[in-house]
Order: C-alpha cells, then sequence, then structure tokens
C-alpha cells in the first residue's frame, strides 16, 4: 500500500514525466505509416510496434497532413492557411489545426508543435492527451466511487482505452471532451470545498478554462450528449457540497467576470471566424444535416464485440469497427445494481437519479427519436441518433464503477456480515443470464460471418467472468479474497485487449520525408512557395492531401469548408453549385476537350466527395502551376498549355504547367 500511495502522491510527476519520455523518444500513435505503401515506397516506415489502420484516414490521411502543412506557407502556424485548399482558409474552426494565436490556449495539446516543431508535436500531442485523460479520469473516478483506488484506476484505464477512443482518438476532439468535461466536475467540487479565495480564484480559471476547452472541439454529434452527461454530475458536485458553501461578494464577482472573460473569447474568435461559420452552417454538408433520432436500440449490444475489433478481420459487422466501437462497460449490470443501490438508500443517491434522467433522454432520442421542436430544443438535432449510444456505454461504465463501490463500501460498514449460502448460485446465474442475453443479442445484430461459435464461446466465458467477479468483489467485502485481484486482472486486461492494440507505436515520421518524390516536391514548393499545385488522374484522397505535408499549395486537398470563389470560376453559373457547396474530398481528373465535353464538369461521388473534370482552360483558370499525378499527363498538352515533367519515379510524375 505504500508504493500505491506514493505513485498516487507524485502522479503529476511522473505524468509529467512520461510525457516528456514520449517526446524525448519521439514516439506516436499515428497511422501515418501508411504513406509509404500508399506514396512513398520506403522500408523504414518508423513503424515500431503494432499495426497501421488504413480505415483511419480522417487521422493519418486528413488531420495529420493538414497539420503538418501548417509548418509551411508564408505565415507558419497562421490562423489562415494558405496550403490547405490552395488559398486562405481558416484552419482554426474547422478541424482546429495548431496555430500561433491566443486562442490556441483552447487547444493546449497543440502547443507542442509550436514549441517543438512538427515531429515532437505530433509526440507531443499523442502521448500528452493519452497521460492526462487517465490522469483526470483517474482523479474523476476517485471522486465518484469515493476514493476506491482499484475501481478509479481501472475505470481510467477502461475509458482512455476504451474501443470507441481509441478508433476515434485522434480527431474530434473526443479525448478533449472527456479530459475537459471532467476537470470542470472536479474543479468545481474542490472550489465548493475550499475556503482560501486565492485556490477558489484558480479553480474558477480553470472551470471557465475548460469550459472554452470543450465549446472549440466542435463536434456536436458528441458534445451534446456528453453536456447532458456532465450536467448530471456537475447538478450532483452543486447538491453535494452545497451545504457547507458559502458564496461570497467577492467569489460571485469573480465567477461573473470570468464568465464575461470566456464569452469576450468565444465571441472574439467566433467573430474572426464568422465567414467560415457562416459557410459552414449554409453546407449543403454537413451544415444543413439535422436529426430528430430514432432507430438505434440495437447499439446496446455492440460493445461485447468490441473485444475483437483490433485482432481480427471485421467482415459482416454491421458499419466497420469504428462507427460501430463503444465504451466496454459491461452493461447492464451497472444499471441493475444501481437500481439495487437506490432501493437500499431508499431513493437518496442524487447522482444515480440524475445519471438515470438522462439516460432515459439520450435512450429515447436514440432508440425512439422526439419530435422535431424537442430535437431543436434540446440541441440533439445537433446530434446523430448513431453517435448518442456511445454517452450511454459511458454512463453504463460510471453507473458500474459507482454502484460496485457504494456496494461495497455498505458491505465494510456492515463488517462484511457473512452472504447467504444463496449468494454465490445466484450471483453464477444472474452472471449467465446476462453473458447470455448481451452474447446473443451481439450475434445477432453483428450476425454469424463476424461471430463465429468460438468467438460466443469465449465471449461468453469471459463476460460470466467479469459479471461474476464484479458481483463477487462488490457484496464479498472480506479481505484477502481472490475476486479483488482477479478483477483487476480481467477488468484491466480487457480495457487494455480492446484499446492498446489499436493504434500503432510510431517513431516519428519514418522516411516520410527522405524519398526521391518527396525531396523533389520540397525543392520545388521551397523554389516556388506560392505556386498552386492539383492532385490529379489516379489519385484520389487520400493522396490528394500528400502535397500539403510538403507545403505544396494544393486546391484540392480537403476541402474543411467550401470554395466557392474558385470552383466558381469554372462553374460561373453556378450549375454545380449543390456539389461543391459541401466540406469534401475533391478528385480531379483531367481531360481533353473532347472528353470534357462529354461528361459533367463536377459530380458527386459521396457526401463528402466530389469530382471535378478539368481542361487545360480550366487549369489556366485556375492558375494551376504544378500537377501531381499518377497517369502521364504529357498526352493532355495542347496549345492552352503544355505539361513539363520534372519527375518521375515510384508511380508518380510531377508536372510543370506551360502556358
Amino acid at each position: 500500500m505504500k508504493l500505491v500511495e506514493k505513485l498516487i502522491r507524485y502522479r503529476f510527476l511522473i505524468a509529467a514525466a512520461l510525457i516528456a519520455l514520449g517526446v524525448v523518444f519521439n514516439l506516436n500513435g499515428s497511422s501515418l505509416s501508411l504513406w509509404s505503401d500508399i506514396a512513398v515506397h520506403e522500408e523504414d516506415t518508423g513503424l515500431l510496434a503494432g499495426r497501421a489502420r488504413m480505415i483511419r484516414t480522417d487521422e493519418w490521411g486528413c488531420l495529420t497532413p493538414m497539420t503538418l502543412s501548417q509548418a509551411y506557407g508564408d505565415h507558419p502556424y497562421s490562423q489562415i492557411s494558405d496550403i490547405v485548399r490552395g488559398g486562405d482558409t481558416d484552419v482554426f474552426m474547422v478541424y482546429a489545426l495548431p496555430v500561433a494565436e491566443p486562442a490556441v490556449v483552447f487547444h493546449p495539446f497543440h502547443i507542442g508543435y509550436l514549441l517543438f516543431g512538427s515531429e515532437r508535436g505530433l509526440s507531443f500531442f499523442w502521448c500528452a492527451r493519452l497521460i492526462v485523460l487517465l490522469l483526470v479520469t483517474f482523479d474523476f473516478l476517485r471522486l465518484l466511487t469515493e476514493n476506491n483506488i482499484l475501481l478509479s484506476f481501472l475505470g481510467a484505464i477502461s475509458i482512455a482505452f476504451a474501443p470507441v477512443l481509441q478508433w476515434w482518438f485522434a480527431i474530434n476532439g473526443f479525448v478533449e471532451m472527456l479530459i475537459f468535461g471532467q476537470l470542470i466536475i472536479l474543479c468545481t467540487d474542490a472550489l465548493m470545498r475550499e475556503e482560501k479565495y486565492w485556490k477558489r480564484l484558480l479553480y474558477t480559471a480553470v472551470i471557465i478554462w475548460s469550459a472554452g476547452c470543450y465549446a472549440l472541439t466542435m463536434y456536436p454529434a458528441w458534445m451534446i450528449p456528453f453536456a447532458y452527461v456532465f450536467l448530471a454530475f456537475f447538478i450532483w458536485v452543486i447538491v453535494k457540497n452545497h451545504k457547507g458553501f458559502v458564496l461570497k461578494a467577492k467569489d460571485a464577482l469573480t465567477g461573473i467576470g470570468a464568465l464575461f472573460v470566456l464569452a469576450a473569447c468565444l465571441f472574439g474568435i467566433a467573430w474572426n471566424s464568422r465567414e467560415t461559420i457562416e459557410l459552414v452552417l449554409n453546407t449543403a454538408y454537413p451544415g444543413k444535416r439535422t436529426d430528430t433520432g430514432g432507430g438505434q436500440a440495437i447499439r446496446f449490444f455492440f460493445y461485447p464485440g468490441n473485444i475483437f475489433f483490433a485482432w481480427t478481420h471485421a467482415d459482416g459487422i454491421p458499419l466497420n469497427v469504428c462507427e460501430d466501437a463503444m465504451f466496454y462497460s459491461f452493461a447492464p449490470l451497472g444499471l441493475i445494481l444501481s437500481v439495487y443501490q437506490l432501493i437500499r438508500k431508499k431513493g437518496k443517491d442524487v447522482l444515480t437519479i440524475l445519471l438515470f434522467v438522462v439516460y432515459g433522454l439520450l435512450a429515447l432520442y436514440s432508440c425512439v427519436g422526439l419530435p422535431a421542436f424537442l430535437a431543436k430544443i434540446t440541441l440533439l438535432s445537433m446530434s446523430q441518433a448513431i453517435r448518442t449510444p456511445v454517452a450511454l456505454s459511458f454512463i453504463d461504465l460510471v453507473l458500474l464503477l459507482r454502484s460496485v463501490a457504494a456496494i461495497r463500501a455498505m458491505r465494510q460498514e456492515a463488517d462484511a456480515e457473512p452472504l447467504p449460502k444463496y449468494f454465490l448460485p445466484l450471483s453464477c446465474l444472474l452472471s449467465a443470464v446476462l453473458s447470455f442475453v448481451m452474447v446473443f443479442g451481439a450475434r445477432i445484430f453483428y450476425g454469424p460471418v463476424y461471430f463465429s461459435k468460438r468467438k460466443v464461446l469465449v465471449l461468453a466465458a469471459f463476460l460470466f467472468l467479469a459479471f461474476l467477479l464484479f458481483l463477487l468483489y462488490a457484496f464479498d467485502a472480506r479481505k484477502k479474497r481472490l475476486s479483488t485481484p482477479a478483477l483487476g486482472l480481467v477488468a484491466a486486461g480487457c480495457a487494455l485487449l480492446c484499446g492498446l492494440p489499436v493504434n500503432p507505436l510510431q517513431h516519428g515520421f519514418g522516411d516520410l520525408y527522405e524519398t526521391d518524390l518527396a525531396q523533389e516536391m520540397l525543392s520545388i514548393t521551397e523554389a516556388d512557395p506560392d505556386g498552386d499545385w492539383v492532385v490529379a488522374d489516379g489519385t484520389a484522397y487520400p493522396l490528394t492531401n500528400y502535397a500539403i505535408m510538403m507545403g505544396a499549395p494544393t486546391l484540392n486537398s480537403t476541402n474543411t469548408y467550401p470554395n466557392i470563389d474558385l470552383w466558381e470560376k469554372i462553374d460561373p453559373d453556378e450549375k454545380y453549385l449543390d456539389v461543391y457547396n459541401r466540406y469534401a474530398h475533391v478528385t480531379v481528373d483531367i481531360v481533353d476537350e473532347a472528353e470534357g465535353a462529354g461528361k459533367e464538369k463536377f459530380s458527386l461521388a459521396a457526401p463528402d466527395n466530389f469530382n471535378v473534370n478539368m481542361t487545360t482552360e480550366d487549369l489556366e483558370t485556375l492558375g494551376v502551376s504544378y500537377v501531381l499525378s499518377r497517369e502521364d499527363l504529357s498526352k493532355y498538352s495542347d496549345s492552352v498549355a503544355s505539361f513539363l515533367e520534372l519527375f518521375s519515379g515510384d508511380g508518380y510524375h510531377v508536372y510543370s504547367l506551360q502556358y
């Protein structure tokens, strides 16, 4: 126990040391080594362990290239990039890239890019977020479980390495939502128990800053449901501490002043990006997307199968491993034990009641749906029914940890009186029933292609053991019982098995910038930094984002919001406005006049992907200077433009356009 106490006492120093080691050794979890298979054809990819995930293109093929592009351009790390989309692009509001602006304070994990540069900045981004999440979640769960160290530790690992968090780790600000949402609750609790004014002032500042960080994650699909969850915790903290809390006049003035500062900061950020916000809100996708919920009841049975996602092929699952990922919550045991605990306490458990209310609202929205006006009033219309069950699985996990801790504490207070003889058979029966229901439901909804008989047996045995160990730990509170270490082993093993293998262990960028193609493009962009590029013919997304990593302003890199002024140059009548008025990956094909006459100029391939057929006249109109292609484009040289080959190798060609 002394070792555990020392680890807890020095946890902040240990966390700082681990982050420093990650940065020094240049470690990250990006799947960017996949560029070696697609674009650079090198063997030294930097991959140290694990497996890069092709499915995470929105990380290695979109966010990471855009982030690396920030080191280039006329003003590196500016809020207005001249690299992404090949022209002035606000990179703070959409995707929130690192910027050398005061607003970066609300994206603290981007500061590493400004301090250490791109490569070690990427290390800081990955390492710091994981370690800080573990740290904050551990303290948050200590608050909820009344300092049950084992359950807090297991819960921190289960949340930080949850399948849904690891499959979405780098994007959509999900990690930040959990860090800053939990931090608000911790600091509110500490503030209400603190008597010294300077400490209250500090806690107030952290609360306001965390609220700004949460708000600027800018992904309503998860922000809104989790805001309800954290609101329940916030109300509970207020109720829990209100009797001993004395609100002084200077505290009130401090709080009002802090809110005013936050409002002023957010207003200033929104005002600076007002044109971007207006464009995004008026897009065909995703700006006009709304949801009234419904149709997602099956997702309650999705978490059991998550245990295999990182290890086996996910053929036959309803969507994909990312969309089907959840918190591994061991539901519905948490709900059952919470009801039991609530009955034992005669309803005197504010947090459980509040979480049940939120659970009911989100479950209703997810499974049945809400009338349009009610969806708008609750802001859930800005979310998506398919995303909401993630918040429900988080509540399931929290309720399980809290109820197990509470029941164990009650048993210990009762001097751990002997359990009735029927307890073990009854626990085994309950565990068997729950495991059967969850595995049977999972197999129905995942299907037999993914859920083989072997997986069914393995999963049924595992869930039975886990349910039983949670029950034994909760009710059999005597010391020196095997249930305690066994529960720790099973729960921690499950969390690590589900989440740890998802992302690879990557050393820096590998040879991303060392190939002949990369060196040639870096030389060109250094000599002509303002020359606009197009990535065309045989080079669809994510290759359309390869050039921006070399500092090349690329017109058809991912259009994070519509580049209407650009595309209207070749669509003056706005015939195809609905096609390009969206967030989109843009595929370009070069065509001659005859081919172009027989094809649509713009065509929609998917809600977030459109194609453009460009003639040499279009290239001239758009001011394109260079083209990266997998195809030989010399055949398209005509009286308007000539394709002068600057590089050929590794299956790629780089052309300079001479008009």
